[in-house]
């Protein structure tokens, strides 16, 4: 006889093939059908984890920004030189963005889909990690190991814009793995944050 999966695992397993389908589909073109379908149920089971369409777009998006906090709080708390702590989280961030790339995909295209309370609630998870880096780039300027005529905020936007664009494109698989493009990109970013000779 087989085994019924645990809830917790089941909507576990809920939330990675919704956010595959989501990612794949678009989550205007995605359908609770489709999902319900994947995972061998019936639609009507969904309904025992969740409210609707929405509700899971929220819980898939919510779960994976949480999946990087135990790191966020490391980087909270670092000591040292803010340049080593800066090139650390943009290696860490960068590998992280293409090993999860739908993350990136449903931040990138379907916030907007979720509801006004919800859609703040994503942007100040995501304004976790941009304080992270804008910190960094301001302490390392007071440290003189960053270029003080960089505006903190331009250059940090320009930091996840770059790690989020690799992300769209790199694929784990490519001829260049995780590590090296997550290395291309720390060097890239870190010596553009170095005081002008």
């Amino acid at each position: 006889m087989a085994q019924t999966r645990k809830p917790k695992e089941r909507y576990a397993e809920l939330l990675d093939v919704a956010g595959g389908i989501f990612a794949a589909k678009g989550f205007q073109s995605a359908t609770l059908q489709d999902i319900a379908d994947e995972l061998g149920m019936l639609k009507g089971s969904l309904y025992y984890y969740i409210k609707g369409k929405d509700d899971l777009l929220y819980e898939v998006i919510e779960s994976m920004l949480d999946a990087m906090l135990p790191q966020i709080e490391e980087w909270r708390s670092h000591s040292g030189p803010a340049l080593d702590a800066l090139r650390d989280f943009i290696g860490s961030y960068v590998q992280h963005a293409i090993q999860n790339r739908r993350t990136i995909i449903l931040l990138t295209n379907e916030v907007d889909n979720l509801s006004t309370d919800r859609r703040e609630a994503i942007v100040r998870k995501q304004r976790s990690y941009i304080d992270i880096v804008l910190n960094l780039i301001k302490q390392g300027q007071q440290e003189g190991s960053m270029n003080p005529d960089l505006d903190p905020m331009v250059a940090t936007r320009a930091i996840f814009g770059m790690a989020t664009s690799i992300a769209l494109w790199a694929k784990p698989e490519g001829h260049l793995s995780t590590s090296d493009i997550a290395g291309i990109v720390t060097q890239m970013a870190g010596n553009a944050m170095l005081p002008a000779t």
